[in-house]
């Protein structure tokens, strides 16, 4: 039989109150007994030596003790017993707030990226080969007289050796026998014309 409520404030609340009583009921054995006989004063004569000590005697005489009550624990307040297993400490308590969701993540900002730089075409040399004249005697590269003149023009012919430049704009790369390499001055657009 549970006479005891398990461990918790109501198990503990009783046994204060068991205590209580304990302590309550010592001290009602120890000075609640009767009191002790008075002496009666009377105005007669002084008591003699043996009335005086029957009077201690009858003063000494101890009164039987009293048995307590019991405690009456069917009248004490019935406790539930509380489940042992899952108990939730902060059942009681306010649920946390959940946190805030994460920013949204900042849009990329666009990169304006400029068109690749397309160098224009370069012009081709705009020259025609004529003729092509070798010195029998010398017939170095170097040595040999070409004549040019351009394909659209007014017909003005340029007599020039490897090396030269043609009319201040082009450069005469080199000389072969039947075809020669032009290009502008910058080396670009180079190009090899044939001898018709």
């Amino acid at each position: 039989m549970k006479l005891l409520p398990p461990p918790g404030p109501e198990r503990t609340r009783l046994m204060f109150l068991i205590a209580v009583a304990a302590v309550g009921t010592t001290a009602w054995l120890i000075w609640g007994g009767s009191p002790p006989p008075r002496m009666d004063q009377t105005t007669g004569p002084a008591p003699t030596s043996n009335q005086l000590m029957n009077r201690r005697a009858s003063s000494t005489k101890v009164a039987p003790p009293t048995v307590p009550q019991a405690l009456r624990f069917t009248e004490i307040e019935q406790v539930p017993d509380e489940p042992e297993a899952g108990r939730n400490l902060f059942r009681f308590g306010a649920k946390p707030t959940p946190p805030p969701p994460p920013p949204p993540p900042p849009t990329p900002t666009p990169v304006y990226t400029p068109p690749a730089y397309t160098p224009p075409p370069i012009p081709p040399v705009p020259l025609r080969l004529i003729t092509i004249i070798v010195d029998p005697d010398d017939p170095a590269p170097t040595k040999r007289r070409v004549y040019l003149t351009y394909e659209k023009g007014d017909g003005k012919v340029f007599e020039h050796f490897q090396g030269d430049v043609v009319d201040g704009r082009f450069r005469l790369v080199a000389v072969g026998t039947n075809d020669v390499v032009v290009s502008h001055l910058d080396g670009t657009g180079r190009r090899t014309l044939m001898n018709r």
